[in-house]
């Protein structure tokens, strides 16, 4: 030991040793010399070059026997032959040497510089305690101007919450999130909270909880997004978001005093039993919320008078929450709001909420009416009738004790629900035409699929995907389509409600398949199913079409298009649990979610029989040791190799299991991935991944049908649902899985598809994730889900008769940022409040860029393009700053893939209204290059010489928006046919004396006499 100089024993070796040896100097000579009086002769020293071994010599040298030292490598000459060199030399002094070829692969170091990046709070203001507010005690400004707001809650500190219940747990009042939200934004001048939507309630227990409340830089129009999460005040605990919201400023000043008190016409309620009523409903208030003294109704508005209770006034709240949650109170007499019993209403969606002044001491005044969205308006005054606080709306949604007691749960399940579009007026559809026809149209409807039942759908799937991917990739390769949108028609491929069959099994492959060219090629594909012809084109569908949205079903005329949605309070019908009796059948068993299922399965639902299926079966590396864990806990375990995708192997299988233990449960975890991107993609790939998932799901429903099955379980992923990226193949056997838990629901068979996001225990399938894959999968809102949340999620799945969920961990922020950047997909948007949605900014079209930029200088253009190509290339790569972009390095170099690629290319398209082929990233090699080549694209035309006629032409198309919608139709016809006979003029130069008025030196007067000849404009 350098601290003693002595010989120790290692066991010593404890946290006071190291903080002993930091504190005191190196015993270096005294260690070296007991060494050498001990009888060791020869000192190795390891390290990038030789520093202590003439040290070593000098203090050795009083010894009468020889020492020796050796060095490794030396500066400059880390080589191999070096290093062997070293090892000859310690070789010829008598030291063993092992002399085996190294198998080791050199792990070259990155071509760029090492990024220095703080991750301490640095601010302008500092952290500093904010003693204006009772709950965030701390406020911290962040140097992209937003704020960070920090606290802790606990009963102990305030004990008045402990007079909230909910169906017997401690809650915080909904009002408690407002309030929060209003002194927040009172600190950054955005006081008024234009939207609140409560994610999660917040149980209090008896541990304290953390709260974070983060205000977001604003934005163009001066709103500032925020979050606010909570977690238990224990170590690792995990962030939970409540609450997302907007902040604005301050709107109009309200008006004066309202009329008499309370309205003569309005009639008096009888509230003596109020609170007793709400308590027996599941909803108790304790002294310090009773607050409502007398209520009167008038029709459908309510009038109260409430008094502050024993919670007092704190004026370091903007308004105390049991007195805005007392004023709330009227609402539960509302009629049918308390009519399902076990299922309670809470606050859920506030808009332009506004604290206007305080109150003057004494009763205040409630008013509550409707506020005609299917919310409430909400208006406070004081004992005069000053305005005190105003809700322009409030929306409350029921709650039930099994949410409140799943909150892993509670943000993590979603649905897919088929719902009306919204769409506003739109313009003409354009020509529609079929994929045979000769000339496309603005709209080629390609039919996929046949409609009907096969009778091996799995292997029709793959026959069908190939056939799609083909017509896919074929169009992106032929410029005749640049312009139009490829609309591919299913029937019946799909089911847009839970009760509905799907009668084209094999089709529902494609709808994976394109939604993953859709994400990788926005604008070009459209999804369709119908159970109908698809031409002529009915007016709702026209509609949605020119609308922008990308997958639509039409059911008996109606459209319908596809989002996600939470679940909500939990299954509708609850299924029995797990038969403890019955054997579970595991597909990927000895693979890393299979071998967590069972682990769980034994531990947590008490099963005590298991079969577990994949290709290596026992002879998986770690599956020995799997059985012997489990039979541990008193489990029956068969671990056998089976290639499930053949159906002579699953029966064989299925024939080793225990008559007296059927088999009851059915999980299929089993996967397989080869991720490219749509172009790239072979019909092998789509077969290598296919065969998998769709196969063994196929042979199971069919092998399982004669067993008493309770469970059916389909492990499909998010992938098949959002259409990720570079995953075509693997989205398209998702998509089977759906559809076939459907099949079976409306067969009369349990079944249930889960279309999970990402775990955060690594598996085999995403081994290969690095930290821009990650990145990027954040950016889609898709972040890790915690392995014992997964598995929360799989029990509460196990309950439930939904044939199809998505269980993931969706982040709202990452969400709203892709809204503001205006590439959140359809999908999702409903996942957002509407002022969310509604928060980015549409981006110009290139006419208005080229607008922008003619106003500027040569430098000033290229600056401005460079800032926007650098500003998106950071958030690809996920880099804090554009500054940290170096302009002149190549983007592979960066670590640009292909799937990096087409996100640049996506984000680029979306910012300025282009079409950019999927190779622009490769053709222009580096930042500086891409922003020259979109600079030319976007260059200002030269007007010089320019005939007035397109000048005309371009007015037109500036005042496209004010021509009335009976006349679209017609012009558009009009430009069309002109369109296309300019086109066969310039190729005939036989009939050019036809278009003499189109030559270069022809005359104005010319030029418009074709125009008004052709057009009928003047």
């Amino acid at each position: 030991s350098t601290v003693t100089g002595e010989l120790i024993d290692t066991s010593t070796l404890t946290n006071q040793y190291w903080f002993t040896n930091l504190r005191r100097p190196v015993q270096f000579h005294q260690t070296i010399t007991e060494l050498a009086a001990s009888g060791h002769h020869q000192f190795v020293e390891v390290s990038p070059h030789p520093v202590l071994s003439h040290t070593i010599a000098e203090t050795t040298e009083v010894h009468t026997a020889i020492t020796t030292t050796h060095h490794t490598i030396r500066r400059h000459n880390a080589t191999d032959h070096d290093l062997s060199q070293a090892l000859a030399h310690a070789h010829t002094h008598g030291l063993p040497t092992t002399w085996r070829p190294s198998t080791a692969e050199i792990e070259p170091l990155p071509a760029y510089p090492f990024h220095h990046q703080p991750y301490w709070l640095t601010t302008t203001t500092g952290p500093q305690a904010n003693a204006n507010h009772r709950v965030l005690t701390n406020h911290t400004q962040l140097p992209n101007h937003a704020h960070l707001f920090t606290g802790r809650l606990s009963l102990s500190d305030l004990p008045w919450l402990a007079d909230h219940t909910v169906l017997g747990e401690v809650l915080l009042p909904g009002a408690a999130f407002v309030e929060m939200a209003v002194s927040a934004g009172r600190l950054v001048d955005a006081p008024e909270v234009s939207e609140l939507l409560v994610q999660a309630p917040l149980v209090l227990g008896r541990r304290s909880v953390d709260v974070q409340l983060l205000v977001e830089a604003p934005a163009e129009d001066g709103t500032r997004q925020l979050t606010l999460r909570a977690q238990p005040a224990v170590p690792d605990a995990e962030w939970t978001v409540h609450a997302t919201g907007t902040l604005a400023a301050a709107g109009a000043a309200p008006g004066g005093p309202a009329g008499a008190w309370p309205p003569p016409a309005a009639e008096p309620v009888v509230i003596d039993d109020f609170y007793d009523t709400l308590a027996d409903a599941g909803v108790g208030y304790g002294p310090a919320f009773r607050a409502v003294r007398a209520v009167w109704r008038d029709g459908d508005a309510l009038f109260a008078e409430i008094t502050a209770g024993e919670a007092g006034d704190d004026h370091r709240f903007a308004v105390h929450p049991a007195l805005l949650d007392a004023a709330l109170h009227p609402i539960f007499l509302r009629p049918g709001v308390l009519d399902e019993p076990g299922r309670i209403p809470l606050p859920f969606a506030w808009r332009a909420v506004r604290v206007h002044g305080t109150a003057a001491g004494g009763p205040l005044r409630v008013r509550m009416s409707d506020a005609g969205d299917g919310g409430v308006r909400v208006e406070v005054a004081d004992r005069t009738g000053q305005p005190v606080l105003s809700v322009e709306s409030l929306t409350v949604r029921t709650i039930t004790a099994a949410a409140l007691g799943r909150d892993a749960a509670a943000d993590r399940m979603f649905r897919v629900r088929w719902v009306s579009p919204e769409v506003a007026e739109a313009g003409p559809l354009g020509p529609c035409t079929m994929i045979d026809d000769p000339e496309p149209g603005d709209w080629v409807f390609a039919p996929i699929g046949d409609g009907q039942a096969a009778d091996h759908p799995a292997d029709r799937a793959e026959q069908v995907a190939t056939t799609a991917l083909e017509l896919l990739q074929r169009w992106l390769g032929d410029p005749r389509h640049a312009e139009s949108r490829l609309v591919v028609c299913t029937g019946r491929a799909v089911a847009t409600s839970d009760d509905e069959g799907v009668e084209d099994l094999a089709a529902a492959a494609v709808w994976g398949l394109v939604r993953s060219a859709q994400s990788e090629h926005p604008d070009r594909f459209v999804l369709l199913d119908t159970d109908s012809a698809v031409l002529p084109v009915p007016p709702a569908l026209a509609a949605a079409l020119v609308a922008g949205e990308p997958q639509l079903a039409v059911r008996n005329g109606s459209v319908l298009v596809p989002r996600i949605q939470p679940v909500g309070d939990g299954p509708v019908e609850a299924l029995g649990g797990l038969d403890p009796n019955g054997t579970v059948l595991i597909t990927g068993g000895t693979g890393t979610l299979g071998t967590l299922i069972a682990h769980h399965l034994v531990t947590h639902h008490n099963i005590r029989h298991l079969l577990l299926l994949s290709r290596q079966g026992p002879h998986t590396p770690a599956a020995r040791q799997l059985h012997t864990e489990l039979t541990h806990h008193g489990a029956t375990t068969t671990i056998l190799a089976c290639d499930t995708t053949d159906p002579t192997q699953l029966a064989h299988a299925l024939t080793t299991i225990n008559p007296h233990h059927p088999l009851t449960t059915v999980i299929h975890t089993a996967a397989t991935l080869h991720d490219t991107t749509l172009q790239n993609l072979t019909p092998h790939h789509l077969h290598t991944t296919l065969k998998t998932k769709t196969h063994t799901a196929w042979n199971l429903h069919t092998q399982t049908r004669h067993h008493p099955i309770t469970h059916f379980l389909l492990f499909s992923s998010i992938a098949g649902t959002l259409g990720n990226p570079g995953q075509a193949n693997y989205a398209a056997a998702n998509t089977f899985l759906d559809a076939l838990a459907h099949h079976r629901h409306t067969h009369g068979h349990p079944a249930t598809s889960l279309a999970w996001g990402l775990w955060q225990h690594t598996s085999t399938l995403t081994a290969t994730l690095d930290t821009t894959d990650h990145q990027r999968l954040h950016r889609l809102g898709i972040t890790p889900l915690p392995t014992d949340h997964a598995l929360t999620l799989l029990d509460t799945t196990l309950t439930t008769t939904h044939p199809t969920l998505i269980t993931a961990q969706l982040d709202r922020a990452s969400l709203r940022r892709s809204a503001a950047a205006d590439v959140l997909p359809r999908m999702l948007s409903a996942l957002l409040p509407p002022a969310a949605r509604r928060a980015g900014t549409p981006a110009p079209a290139a006419a208005e860029i080229r607008d922008r930029l003619a106003g500027l200088s040569e430098e000033e253009q290229h600056t401005a393009v460079l800032d926007l190509v650098r500003t998106h290339v950071a958030t690809v790569l996920g880099h804090e700053s554009p500054v940290q972009v170096d302009t002149e390095r190549g983007f592979l170099d960066m670590g640009f893939s292909s799937l990096t690629a087409v996100e640049l290319r996506n984000r680029l398209n979306a910012a300025v209204r282009l079409r950019l082929p999927t190779t622009v990233v490769f053709d222009h090699a580096t930042p500086r290059a891409l922003a020259g080549h979109l600079r030319e694209l976007l260059r200002p035309a030269d007007r010089t010489g320019v005939s007035p006629v397109v000048d005309d032409l371009a007015e037109l198309e500036h005042e496209l928006e004010s021509i009335p919608a009976a006349d679209r139709a017609t012009l558009s016809a009009r430009l069309r046919l002109f369109l296309r006979r300019l086109d066969q003029l310039e190729q005939d130069s036989a009939d050019s004396d036809k278009v003499a008025g189109l030559r270069d030196d022809a005359s104005d007067d010319e030029v418009f006499k074709f125009i008004d000849d052709e057009l009928g404009i003047s």
